[in-house]
């Protein structure tokens, strides 16, 4: 597929991921503001750029797999030396630990995930919440259908405080937000429900994994830029 270098596609395919963007931007766990745009916009969109997307859609699905397959034997070889490492549990604890995230993030306490995330992000999404609080906004989180997990770096070293691993989810989701005050709704207005794809980056602490950030503007550059190390 010759014409997948070709720099005009890169330049429409560039175009094809800021609309993509610019159409998503979730408030949910992870930050952005809240997608204001559906119906009859996002149906234009997605005509017209329909083909682009086909592309971006095929090129992101082929590099996630790929980088799926290289993982898997990381954590095959590390499971060898240290059973700590387990494929299926590290996929379930990243849908539990979404789930989670929506909830803390929908009820702006995060007390009950306080134990699971690492300082870093307590600290940067304690002070995201408290700028909603005094805006009075409240984001809504509903219909949460995760369609997949895949985790696409598996970082393994000798010194075990090193290590660590992400995740790539997919899915759809009911997100938009309210007027905590009035209860009107001031984001999402039509409440269109949207997809979503996200990483969930784990380090190990000990013998557990701690989510340390989460990226919900995943590019394709992100994606390359995903490592599988062994040492």
């Amino acid at each position: 597929m010759r014409f997948l270098n070709n720099k005009y596609y890169n330049y429409v395919l560039a175009l094809a991921t800021f609309m993509l963007y610019s159409e998503s931007l979730y408030a949910r766990a992870g930050g952005g503001g809240g997608s204001g745009r559906g119906g009859l916009f996002s149906l234009f969109l997605k005509i017209i750029l329909l083909p682009v997307f086909l592309i971006y859609y095929y090129i992101r699905n082929k590099k996630i797999k790929n980088k799926k397959l290289e993982s898997t034997q990381i954590i095959e070889q590390a499971a060898a030396e240290d059973p700590f490492w387990n494929e299926a549990k590290m996929e379930q604890l990243t849908k539990d630990m979404f789930n989670s995230m929506q909830t803390a993030w929908m009820e702006r306490d995060l007390s009950s995930v306080k134990h699971q995330i690492s300082a870093d992000l307590y600290h940067d999404y304690s002070i995201k919440l408290a700028v909603m609080q005094s805006n009075n906004e409240k984001n809504i989180l509903e219909d949460i259908n995760i369609k997949e997990v895949s985790i696409i770096s598996s970082e393994d070293y000798k010194d075990d405080t090193k290590d660590a691993f992400v995740a790539y989810i997919t899915g759809d989701i009911l997100d938009y937000t309210i007027n905590e005050t009035t209860e009107k709704v001031i984001k999402n207005k039509k409440k269109d429900k949207e997809t979503f794809s996200d990483t969930y980056h784990f380090i190990r602490q000990g013998n557990n994994w701690i989510l340390n950030n989460i990226n919900n503007k995943v590019s394709l550059s992100d994606i390359d830029d995903s490592k599988n190390i062994k040492e």
